[in-house]
């Protein structure tokens, strides 16, 4: 099993990377986790809707072949850790990898979003470290379910 990561953060604040960083540490005791990060377009001389475009082709051309792509996004569905668990699990069933996708700030282009299927890791609006860290721990349990490990209580 294939955990792919698609991101467009920045490294801000160290107690969310120390989080993340542990959770890194983790998941590889149950699935090969790959890191990619984007870089994230920064207004200048360009325009809002042309960082989308420019931020949208960077991760188009990440995607991994054949992998099934789940974008983080504020209108997408929501999850309990059980039913996370069991959407991770039903989606390797036809594909050894899942990728997730967490945008850039000014947010995913409406030709991605059309595309694939959203994951709301909150009603709430998260900045971006925070939805990395919330993404990664519930990664983390939905693999300990999966695999009958007691982290999950």
């Amino acid at each position: 099993m294939n955990i792919y990561i698609i991101n467009a953060s920045h490294n801000g604040f160290d107690w969310a990377q120390l989080g993340i960083q542990t959770y890194i540490k983790r998941i590889p005791r149950f699935a090969k986790l790959h890191l990619l990060p984007i870089k994230q377009q920064k207004l200048g001389s360009i325009t809002v809707s042309e960082a989308m475009r420019l931020d949208a082709a960077a991760i188009l051309e990440k995607l991994p072949k054949q992998s099934h792509v789940i974008l983080c996004h504020e209108t997408g569905k929501q999850y309990d850790s059980h039913q996370f668990a069991q959407m991770i699990d039903k989606s390797l069933l036809g594909s050894s990898s899942i990728t997730f996708v967490i945008g850039p700030a000014y947010g995913l282009s409406k030709e991605i979003i059309k595309n694939y299927p959203l994951l709301s890791l909150s009603k709430m609006t998260l900045q971006h470290e925070i939805a990395e860290l919330v993404l990664y721990e519930q990664i983390y349990r939905a693999l300990t379910i999966i695999n009958n490990h007691p982290y999950h209580r």
